[in-house]
């Protein structure tokens, strides 16, 4: 995805309270009547909020669900047909976003921010949250009432990130949503409760792109591909491999592509290898670790030699016994160390 060619073109503000412990009912929202006064400063700034969260390891893919009740995809889905509908649909937006919550959910701004990304468009949705007694005042801008943009600067400034909610909408070639990428700054998305999933569900009206299990299996199997077809090394191949199988096998709930990559690769093979997963269906985004699919797969590693000699094993029982050697020739030699057990027709 390329998140450095995306421009924010115009943002409109809307304010959306929420109820307290001490009424079940909230202020109505403050609704703008028309966009936020352009400012190249905190647009710029908007941006590289945006770009920074879609990037982050707490990003999630997502799809419109076909289930949902809430209107915001079809909302998007106006914006992206008619330009005129920017200011009405975002409106609609902040109301339903009012209707739904309750005490728990905090009171904030709801930012839309109208975008161009390499040729194409996308609508990012952006909840901050703010202090439950502050009060923020409008403006009037030819007779239409309206936020300043700088009150969303201040907010984005000042506020922990952890308070910043985002779902940049992505258009495809005809006035659809292709894709969603939904940035929550608390938790990531599976360590989340359910008033974390609000946003992404009830209000954004998204699910996961896919099943975690056939996500995690897509990410295997692309990987040991990337390893083994475009690793020119077997000692790189069998780190890179060991790497993989450690990331599923680990106690987190999520995996990160691109964090993986990061962390596991080296420098020069980082954005291969994400182009790899990329064009074989596998996004860089993070996604729920669920290895059902390929379970029996992860307890030993293989490494196959092309003469036909296979040496097997757990990580712990190779990590130690076997030293990998890549050899001026272009082959790989084991040395195996340990005592000897059985040797017997195969």
């Amino acid at each position: 995805m390329q998140w450095p060619s995306l421009i924010v073109q115009r943002v409109i503000i809307h304010d959306v309270p929420s109820p307290t412990a001490r009424s079940t009912e909230a202020a109505d929202p403050i609704l703008s009547e028309c966009e936020s006064p352009s400012n190249t400063e905190v647009t710029t700034h908007m941006r590289e909020k945006i770009v920074l969260g879609v990037k982050s390891r707490n990003t999630i893919s997502a799809i419109v669900d076909p289930s949902t009740t809430s209107p915001v995809p079809d909302l998007v889905r106006s914006v992206f047909e008619s330009p005129e509908q920017f200011v009405p649909s975002s409106q609609r937006m902040a109301q339903h976003l009012h209707q739904i919550q309750n005490a728990v959910n905090s009171p904030g701004l709801l930012a839309i921010a109208d975008c161009s990304l390499a040729g194409g468009r996308a609508l990012a949705v952006m909840k901050l949250e703010r202090d439950t007694g502050a009060r923020i005042n409008q403006r009037t801008v030819e007779g239409q009432r309206t936020f300043g943009i700088e009150v969303l600067h201040d907010l984005l400034l000042t506020q922990a990130t952890r308070l910043f909610k985002i779902g940049v909408f992505l258009k495809d070639n005809g006035n659809n949503i292709q894709r969603v990428h939904v940035f929550d700054g608390q938790t990531p998305y599976m360590e989340q409760s359910k008033v974390a999933r609000f946003f992404l569900c009830a209000f954004l009206g998204c699910c996961l792109a896919e099943d975690p299990e056939v996500t995690t299996q897509k990410f295997f199997v692309a990987s040991q591909e990337y390893f083994n077809d475009h690793v020119s090394d077997g000692t790189t191949q069998v780190q890179y491999t060991e790497h993989l199988l450690s990331e599923l096998t680990n106690e987190l709930p999520a995996v990160s592509p691109r964090q993986f990559a990061e962390r596991c690769l080296h420098t020069e093979d980082r954005e291969q290898y994400i182009t790899y997963l990329q064009e074989h269906d596998v996004s860089d985004a993070q996604f729920p670790k669920n290895t059902k699919f390929i379970q029996n797969r992860l307890a030993k590693l293989q490494v196959e030699f092309e003469h036909g000699i296979k040496i097997v094993g757990t990580r712990d029982a190779l990590d130690g016994n076997v030293q990998w050697t890549d050899m001026p020739n272009g082959n790989t030699k084991a040395e195996v160390t340990g005592r000897l057990k059985e040797v017997r027709g195969a």
